[in-house]
């Protein structure tokens, strides 16, 4: 039997890697456990860990960390005493292999110390770029400290090829955003609206941002720039607005403050949920006419439904884009712009998948390859020059 260990720190991850970890909890030659840390365990960011427990999983590490991102460097104290209590956490209960996801400052302390006590890792969402984040650097410094990769798309197999990871170890999986997005997304507009108690409109946006951490200066002004958007098609008293908070990253703070204000401006147009959990969020990018922000929800799984995305900003610049994401810049007049393009995308696409990420079997395609890997010992790692 493999012990094998599912890192999470966020409501984002845990959601994409949900259909994986079903699949090895339902197979008796793996012991699963998942290591939760992060804002699973902060009451500001819905404590989530709740969520993980009704599921049925087996938490093995629970590790709390302070999550400070106030400043340009307190992300650095957070990665700090992370990879003192993760490597402690590890040592006491060192699993055969670990599984990592993506690109956060947590995760890569995670897996400096996955590294440092022999634990191979496994990566998925390597080769990739988000060059208005920090997280850019982070995702690949990941894949050069892990063995195993499932990529989302053959581009980005490719340019981990090209870091100097043998092929065989290195596999197109397709996304699992895609998986959730085509079996879990199944409530209804109105049962979404029943299910958090509140009435929608004529249009329903769904809106969540993120701090472009590589250039903060300019967090302010892209949200100031997002709401007043936002704030002229309220006025036609046909709009309502579902935002979510963003990620626990240097300057979400401020990001929180100004939505939060807005959204009290506006109370009869807007709700705003830390967390809305893998089913309803789906639900809501399925059903909403358009998504609006920075998150690679809107790159990867609204694609999957033909709602468009109006991309703000350089977060997720570098990502492969659906036909149904319309990028800009984080100037008013052109998110008013997006905004009704995207709506007349909407009424004409309906229902149409534009998904450039997988076909919803990642999961599957994960599992068996992860049948086939004997991970006995720390596996050696050879420089391929392609």
């Amino acid at each position: 039997m493999t012990n094998i260990c599912i890192f999470t720190s966020t409501r984002a991850d845990y959601g994409i890697l949900s259909p994986l970890i079903r699949l090895l909890n339902n197979d008796v030659n793996f012991n699963t456990v998942l290591f939760v840390t992060g804002t699973h365990l902060l009451e500001q960011h819905g404590h989530t860990v709740e969520e993980i427990k009704r599921d049925g999983n087996s938490i093995g590490y629970e590790v709390p960390l302070k999550m400070q991102t106030e400043g340009p460097s307190s992300h650095l104290e957070v990665m700090g005493e992370s990879l003192t209590l993760f490597t402690r956490a590890l040592s006491h209960k060192k699993p055969d292999v670990a599984i990592v996801l993506g690109d956060r400052y947590e995760t890569l302390a995670f897996a400096i110390a996955a590294n440092g006590l022999g634990i191979p890792l496994v990566h998925l969402h390597g080769g990739e770029l988000t060059e208005g984040a920090l997280d850019d650097g982070y995702r690949h410094a990941i894949t050069k400290l892990s063995y195993l990769h499932f990529t989302s798309a053959e581009i980005y197999r490719l340019r981990v090829l090209r870091m100097g990871e043998e092929p065989e170890r290195v596999f197109n999986t397709g996304a699992l955003g895609i998986d959730n997005a085509i079996h879990s997304a199944d409530l209804s507009k109105d049962a979404l609206a029943a299910a958090l108690g509140i009435s929608f409109k004529k249009y329903l946006y769904s809106v969540t941002y993120h701090p472009e951490t590589s250039n903060p200066s300019l967090n302010l002004l892209q949200v100031s720039s997002m709401l007043s958007a936002l704030s002229e098609k309220i006025k036609g008293n046909e709009t309502f607005i579902i935002f979510t908070r963003a990620n626990a990253d240097p300057g979400n703070e401020e990001v929180h403050k100004k939505i939060e204000d807005f959204c009290r401006s506006f109370p009869e147009h807007c709700y705003y949920v830390p967390s809305l959990g893998m089913r309803r969020y789906l639900s809501l990018l399925r059903n909403a006419d358009v998504v609006i922000g920075n998150s690679s929800s809107g790159i990867i799984e609204a694609p999957v439904f033909g709602t468009p995305t109006i991309n703000i900003g350089d977060r997720q610049k570098g990502r492969e884009l659906a036909l149904s994401v319309f990028s800009v810049n984080g100037d008013q007049a052109e998110i008013s712009a997006a905004i009704e393009k995207a709506l007349l995308f909407k009424r004409i696409n309906k229902n149409k998948n534009f998904s450039i990420y997988g076909d919803g079997t990642a999961a599957s395609k994960m599992f068996e390859i992860l049948k086939r890997f004997k991970f006995l010992s720390f596996p050696k790692k050879h420089f391929y020059d392609g």
